[in-house]
């Protein structure tokens, strides 16, 4: 069975650059490939599968913080704002050093 993400990868029109990582997250779809892949598929206006994609793969990576921050952004760019507060202050490693971070929560915060 194809993975859902490699399905909607297939109909897209991609860059070298964005085919590199699809097939770097083919080989394993498990690994922190997910992450450019997530990022091909919102380029491509696949934003909801973008944020599927990043939340399946921080369940097997929870400590890939560049992946967390990603998602709550994502997450805070669509309205979703508790679920992205969640996501940053869920994280198992500190984000105190990440500026993307800080001003995600800074803005969260606010609202």
């Amino acid at each position: 069975m194809l993975d859902p993400f490699l399905a909607i990868a297939e109909t897209l029109e991609l860059s070298s650059s964005e085919l590199a990582a699809v097939e770097r997250y083919r080989v394993d779809p498990r690994g922190r490939a997910f992450l450019p892949m997530a990022d091909v598929l919102r380029t491509h206006h696949k934003r909801d599968e973008s944020i599927e994609l990043l939340i399946r793969g921080l369940a097997d990576h929870p400590s890939f913080s560049v992946a967390r921050v990603i998602l709550a952004r994502e997450l805070y760019n669509k309205g979703v704002v508790r679920e992205a507060l969640a996501y940053l202050q869920s994280s198992p490693v500190a984000l105190d050093d990440n500026a993307l971070a800080q001003k995600l929560l800074f803005r969260l915060y606010l609202l």
